[in-house]
């Protein structure tokens, strides 16, 4: 056997470790259960809104540090999904983490494989300073999430990323696993140097390890903070270069003399895809979004909907006609039935060439 071949089996086996079979039914049915945080009354309660579960199963639920996905976390109870899909209960926070200022919460059946996770913010006023101490934030004036897009990848090579609003002037981790894993517990790949701003532009090396498995999760993650971001990538070559074809010279009729800037339209050449950065949210009510390179000429339809749809199927929130250049700002109105998720995604799409680009967002107001 090669060890090409060796590799391949062994990486298929973390793919179904990854994927519970009934999860992975799950996904194909369209019905992959989630939950969003409705409320947290800190170091006390927090109260969890469901979607999509299955009926008649018992969930435990785990509470841990932030970052954790709840797994290992402490038992808070089992609950009990009766008719299933959506449905609100509240959890107490365990003792020894009601001072942790930020918590992760998971839903999960142990005999189907079902499970659901979010994080929350828990945070509790400081305590009284006393005599010779003082209470400072660890990052003075650091608001909001980090986020990063991919933006280009050589198959099996490189992938290239730009980040926003990371920690500034740190030293982040760059980790690649197979999707589903979020890069949990995956191939060490870098250390990366935020900016000032917490900005940076890279491009990374795709693991030996992973080269032909077709979609790749890669988190980057700052050690010191625990503020992390992740994404996920198609393991193919793009974007693709288009060279212009230029449209096919019209017929003339006898006799007939072309007008001037007539003769056929020329397709500019398109080298990219389209991207979709937040800019900022105002919770329930709108977000505005930034689009780049974006092909030219074209308009794009906005779609919100949930965090693991992708916004496929999703509300028609507006249409933005970038005038000829391809990047525009724009800001949207959040529909009513997604008013209270937790997170949110957000898809663009051309009604011309079918071009997309989607992102999401925590909908919490920010900055």
């Amino acid at each position: 056997m090669s060890k090409k071949m060796k590799v391949s089996i062994a990486v298929a086996l973390i793919v179904l470790l990854a994927f519970p079979i009934s999860a992975a039914l799950a996904t194909i049915n369209g019905t992959i259960p989630s939950i969003s945080i409705v409320s947290v009354v800190p170091g006390t309660v927090v109260t969890v809104e469901t979607y999509n579960f299955p009926a008649d199963l018992d969930f435990d639920v785990t509470i841990g540090k932030y970052g954790t996905y709840g797994i290992d976390g402490t038992k808070v109870t089992t609950t009990n999904s009766g008719k299933g899909g959506t449905f609100t209960v509240t959890y107490n926070i365990p003792e020894e983490l009601k001072n942790s200022a930020r918590l992760s919460i998971r839903l999960y059946n142990p005999t189907k494989g079902y499970y659901a996770y979010n994080w929350f913010e828990n945070a509790i006023p400081a305590p009284a300073a006393t005599t010779g101490t003082e209470t400072t934030s660890t990052i003075p004036g650091y608001v909001g999430y980090p986020s990063f897009s991919v933006t280009e990848v050589d198959a099996d090579k490189t992938v290239s990323v730009d980040a926003l609003n990371f920690p500034p002037d740190v030293e982040v981790d760059v980790t690649m696993n197979v999707i589903g894993t979020f890069g949990v517990g995956g191939y060490d790949v870098t250390k990366q140097k935020t900016g000032e701003k917490g900005e940076f532009t890279a491009k990374y090396k795709i693991p030996e390890e992973l080269a032909g498995i077709y979609m790749i999760s890669i988190r980057i993650e700052d050690p010191e903070s625990g503020y992390f971001a992740i994404n996920w990538f198609f393991n193919v070559t793009y974007p693709v270069k288009v060279d212009p074809t230029p449209s096919p010279a019209a017929t003339l009729k006898p006799g007939e003399t072309p007008a001037v800037g007539t003769g056929g339209p020329v397709t500019e050449a398109y080298a990219g895809y389209p991207r979709v950065e937040i800019n900022a949210v105002e919770k329930d009510v709108k977000v505005t979004i930034q689009v780049m390179d974006l092909p030219k000429n074209e308009k794009f339809d906005v779609y919100m909907g949930s965090l693991d749809a992708m916004a496929t199927g999703g509300t028609k929130v507006g249409t933005i006609d970038p005038a000829g250049e391809d990047t525009a700002e724009a800001a949207f109105d959040i529909p009513a039935e997604l008013a209270g998720l937790g997170r949110i995604s957000i898809r663009i799409v051309s009604d011309k060439s079918g071009y997309y680009g989607y992102n999401w967002f925590y909908n919490q107001t920010y900055p």
